[in-house]
Order: structure tokens, then sequence, then C-alpha cells
């Protein structure tokens, strides 16, 4: 295949007024293998609401060792290790935000009432939140895409800046676990373009 525009895509979030381009749920068991069945798979999942206009950055780390013969010629390369982690900054500071940040049994939300409004409680500490999968989705047009994570941690600390010009956000660091297949992250995409 020689050149064509019609592949050359731009990473914009697909995202509603209910749902935002990042979006989490349970740790999956069964690994979609189209871009269909992830969309269902994902379908109940749950928003993270908006992320930072900065976007989102997938990273695929592997390290090597070189493996050298008696006269010094690499004869082979072996694999140290690999993996594989989604970035973003979630500028949607509610319970959602926070549970992703933090983990579910670190958040605590009261309801609003007549006397106060939604109220959280954050507890920071030597926790590391549960396995759970996560959903990254793009839109171009027409082309499609998703980055699923089937199960995953946010492994990366979080940094909470408060100044009077930026929203607080929760920077975190998605990576990825061994889904059961020897993979950290499936990528699916449709180019949106449909035959006659």
């Amino acid at each position: 295949m020689g050149i064509n525009a019609n592949k050359v895509f731009v990473g914009l979030p697909e995202q509603s007024t209910t749902t935002g381009a990042l979006s989490y749920g349970p740790v999956l068991t069964t690994i979609p293998t189209t871009f269909d069945a992830a969309e269902t798979a994902i379908a109940s999942f749950v928003s993270s609401g908006y992320i930072s206009e900065d976007g989102a950055t997938l990273t695929y780390d592997r390290s090597t060792t070189d493996i050298i013969e008696w006269a010094k010629a690499k004869v082979r390369r072996v694999l140290d290790d690999a993996d594989a982690t989604i970035e973003t900054t979630l500028i949607q500071f509610d319970a959602n935000g926070a549970k992703q940040a933090f983990g579910d049994d670190n958040v605590t939300v009261t309801a609003a009432s007549a006397t106060h409004g939604e109220q959280m409680h954050i507890e920071i500490g030597a926790h590391l939140d549960e396995p759970r999968a996560w959903a990254l989705r793009i839109k171009d047009g027409d082309m499609r895409l998703i980055a699923l994570v089937p199960t995953g941690q946010v492994t990366s600390g979080v940094e909470i800046t408060f100044t009077a010009t930026d929203p607080i956000s929760l920077p975190i660091t998605i990576s990825g676990n061994d889904d059961g297949t020897g993979n950290y992250i499936h990528i699916f995409v449709d180019d949106g373009k449909k035959t006659a």
C-alpha cells in the first residue's frame, strides 16, 4: 500500500455530554478480538469525565539485553522487561476521578442534603488501587479507536496542584497488567470507510 491521506488520523476524544473519552469498569476476563466486541465490553464502563487539553499518551516500553559472543559480536537480543501505560490528566474533580486516582476503598462520598452539598473524603496512604479495566476512546470523523486495558492499575504518584488559574486535576498513569494472553493493552480501530 502506498501513501493514503485517508489513513492520516488525529487523536480527538470520543465523548458526549454523558461520557468522557476515558472510562473504567471491572477487570475483563474475556478479551475482545474485534472493534465491535470491544465496544460491547466497555458499554457499561463509568466515565472518567473531562481530561486535560494535553490529551492522553500511550507508551509501550521494552528493555532488552544483548547476548555477546566471545569475539564481541552481538548474536542475540532478549527481552528483560516490558510495560504499557496510558498517561492522562483528569480535570473533572469528582468521586469517579478520585476513585481512579486513589482506589475505590480510599474514597468515601456522602450524598448532598438540605444542609450540605455532596461531600468527599479521600484517604491518601500506602495503598495500591485494585485492578480494573480501562478504555480510551478516540474519534476523527468516522474513524474510531479504542485503547483497551483489560486489567490495569494506577501506578504513578498523583501530584495535585492548587492554583487560581488552573483546574484542580488528577494526573494518572494506568499500567496494564498481563491480561492472561501475554498482553497489556489492545488497540481496536474502525477506519469508518464503509463499503457501498
